[in-house]
């Protein structure tokens, strides 16, 4: 049996990281996930015969699996599709089934004597320590929240403002068609553990030219570096959905289902599955990043349950890969990745006091050191009135954000307006910049621009801003 104590850390980084960045809930989620899958492995040894039947608990364990399920499809059911379905949903719904399809085949089974209290009981024992670890730094962060009265603030910026981005901010994930070039590096993995000799030798051969063709071809060439980069994205429903094939198929035939390997590959496939729902309901390129370790070890865990492993076509793989990543994927930037290979662009140093040595694109820091003295030249360090999307402005300037919001988008088009117009209307706003090239809060430019203009009569255009200031 683990050490509570190491339940309790793994919550105690779970609760931290949630205070950091609410998608924390999905590490939380996929640990719940597989705590339910140990529960199983554990108590696979039948009771004394006269100990109850575990029906109860198996059709908590069921409905509980159904609920989960269920949250999945609604937290991407507003654009759902045929890419949200493969790349969002069946990652988690399969480990979900695969759990489920464990607890239903003990009903009737010798495991079904035990009975459903000693059960919930040894469930709980894996359960409380992590969650107590998950509760503990938030409580004591929300302390001076509840001292102020203010714990409906937090609620309202951590789960209810959110939302919004559902609304407002959507990517699709890539089309069904993407998850061809990983299902081929599946297939050509596959060929290669089941050959031998000079076979597999030559399937590694095929995958060592392949690797390298594709390595050098993606610098020059869109189609060659999307297909590599689909290979790598297509990952996480490829790794899941055939980890939970072959985590039920090892449990059908072994009669050791507790074995720490499978539980080992249980927790990373969870993690990377539930995980990955980071990409809602943004699915840009980028966020990909954020679950792709957890897919290799994942990977690296699934191919791990077979014998003789073909050592070359594996380090192949793994070797283009990663200099796939760090030679053609990383110097793009974020904009680029995903799409082609692009040179660094960020070379040149920000020359602002407050820019810190910061390397940005040379024309994006032509802009910025001819914005910030305009506006400290009308005063609007010590008072600065910017948007829609322009934080960075606010502490370029040496200013302080009047409004409580970094993006618009997550204000209600009325409140801002009303906002805006009654900030511009004080003395303290001395200058207000206007951001014509807005991002996910452009339906907020038109308010903006009007209020600014009416209330500001002097102005001047320094690229994609316009700074307007009054005499």
């Amino acid at each position: 049996r683990p050490w509570w104590g190491w339940l309790f850390v793994a919550g105690l980084c779970g609760g931290m990281s949630f205070l950091i960045k609410s998608v924390a809930l999905y590490y939380v989620a996929g640990v719940l996930l597989f705590l339910v899958y140990r529960e199983q492995s554990e108590n696979r040894e039948g009771g004394d015969g006269e100990e109850r039947s575990s029906w109860g608990y198996s059709g908590f364990v069921v409905a509980a699996l159904l609920a989960f399920v269920a949250l999945v499809v609604a937290l991407v059911h507003v654009r759902m599709g045929a890419a949200e379905l493969l790349y969002e949903v069946a990652p988690a719904a399969a480990l979900a089934t695969l759990v489920a399809a464990r607890e239903l085949r003990r009903v009737g089974g010798p495991e079904s004597r035990l009975s459903s209290t000693r059960r919930l009981i040894a469930l709980t024992r894996l359960g409380w320590p992590f969650l107590s670890g998950v509760v503990t730094p938030v409580v004591l962060f929300l302390l001076p929240y509840f001292r102020a009265h203010a714990a409906g603030a937090f609620l309202n910026g951590v789960f209810v403002l959110p939302t919004r981005r559902f609304l407002e901010m959507f990517s699709r994930p890539p089309g069904p068609e993407t998850l061809l070039p990983a299902l081929a590096l599946a297939g050509l993995t596959t060929m290669g553990y089941r050959t031998s000799g000079k076979k597999r030798l030559a399937v590694s051969g095929v995958v060592l030219l392949a690797g390298a063709y594709f390595l050098y071809g993606s610098f020059s060439r869109a189609d060659l570096y999307r297909l590599d980069w689909n290979a790598m994205r297509g990952s996480i429903p490829v790794v899941t959905l055939t980890g939970a094939v072959v985590l039920w198929y090892l449990g059908r035939v072994s009669r050791s289902a507790g074995d720490e390997q499978q539980q080992r590959t249980m927790i990373l496939l969870s993690l990377a599955a539930v995980c990955s729902l980071v990409e809602v309901p943004f699915a840009a390129p980028v966020y990909f990043c954020y679950v792709a370790p957890l897919g290799v070890l994942g990977a690296g865990a699934v191919l791990a349950a077979f014998p003789r492993p073909p050592k070359l076509l594996l380090a192949s793989t793994g070797i283009f890969l990663t200099l796939f990543a760090v030679l053609v994927v990383r110097p793009g930037g974020i904009y680029a990745m995903g799409w082609q290979y692009m040179p660094d662009q960020q070379t040149t140093r920000l020359a602002l006091p407050r820019g810190g040595g910061l390397k940005i694109a040379r024309e994006t820091a032509v802009v910025y050191e001819e914005l910030i003295p305009v506006i400290q030249e009308h005063g609007g360090g010590k008072g600065l009135l910017a948007g829609p999307d322009s934080p960075e402005v606010y502490f370029l300037a040496g200013a302080v954000n009047p409004t409580e919001t970094i993006f618009e988008m997550f204000q209600k088009q009325e409140e801002y307006k009303e906002q805006v117009g009654k900030l511009a209307q004080r003395g303290a706003i001395h200058v207000a910049v206007v951001n014509n090239s807005a991002g996910v809060s452009h339906n907020f430019l038109p308010v903006w621009q009007k209020t600014a203009e009416e209330q500001f009569p002097f102005g001047k255009r320094v690229a994609w801003f316009e700074v307007r200031w009054r005499e």
